[in-house]
């Protein structure tokens, strides 16, 4: 990643795109490498923030991102710009658990938005800490990035199965200490918004099967086939086994 000025502001390059902030810090304007990318995402948050109510809670505002513009000719879209770092980072810095607080709340409001009355909800395929952003001097949670097949409605689990997976992965690598109080700080906030409705944490379980069935039929993943299965079917039990034991001791409503 690098970036540089241009004429209208900050400009930086990942191998997914070309991002730059423009209007004076007020907008960013995504433009994508590969087709198809820029018109799913416009259109995924353009839906979540016609459903998605604000919330305020603790002086914290929930709400959604605004998308304003879609070029197809130049396969990018404008959206608003909320200045602050990413769950991952924040939590990287500070290490303080708490944080994860913030991204149930915002799910769980997602979800109150959404739900219809067979209790499924709009599932936001790439809940995860990097695409949580907290703006902590101007109290204000987004989401961003809702990923592939975020349009689908499904059990609420699935997001909460997503996140609590990111949660996991990171703080086996950082700091394995944090993980129950990260996890029970996450299903806290999740259950402060009021949405209890009733459900188990095995759709969320069989929803991230599937996504490890896809990704261990990437060419590009060197392991042997076998092996991926195994590793796998491992990761998913753990955080299983994890979720449910936090879940139990966070007063969560099931």
């Amino acid at each position: 990643m690098f970036s540089e000025k241009d004429n209208h502001g900050l400009v930086w390059e990942t191998n997914k795109g070309k991002f730059s902030i423009k209007e004076g810090g007020k907008l960013l304007d995504k433009q994508y490498f590969r087709n198809g990318i820029a018109i799913r995402d416009f259109y995924l948050l353009q839906k979540i923030s016609q459903i998605y109510v604000p919330d305020q809670f603790n002086k914290y505002v929930y709400k959604a991102i605004r998308v304003y513009f879609y070029s197809q000719q130049n396969n990018s879209f404008s959206m608003e710009y909320i200045q602050g770092q990413n769950l991952r980072e924040l939590f990287r810095e500070t290490k303080c658990s708490k944080l994860f607080f913030h991204a149930g709340y915002w799910i769980g409001i997602l979800h109150k938005s959404s739900v219809d009355s067979l209790g499924n909800v709009i599932v936001f395929n790439d809940y995860n800490r990097s695409n949580i952003i907290i703006n902590i001097e101007e109290k204000i949670i987004v989401a961003v990035d809702p990923g592939e097949y975020s349009q689908l409605k499904t059990h609420p689990s699935v997001s909460v199965f997503i996140m609590g997976y990111s949660i996991i992965r990171g703080a086996l690598k950082e700091n394995w200490k944090t993980i129950f109080p990260s996890v029970k700080a996450f299903y806290r906030g999740y259950n402060t918004t009021g949405f209890n409705i009733k459900y188990t944490l095995i759709p969320g379980a069989i929803y991230l099967m599937k996504r490890f069935a896809k990704g261990i039929s990437k060419p590009a993943i060197k392991k042997p086939y076998f092996a991926r299965i195994f590793f796998g079917l491992i990761e998913v039990l753990i955080v299983y086994a994890v979720l449910f034991t936090a879940r139990r001791h966070s007063n969560y409503d099931y």
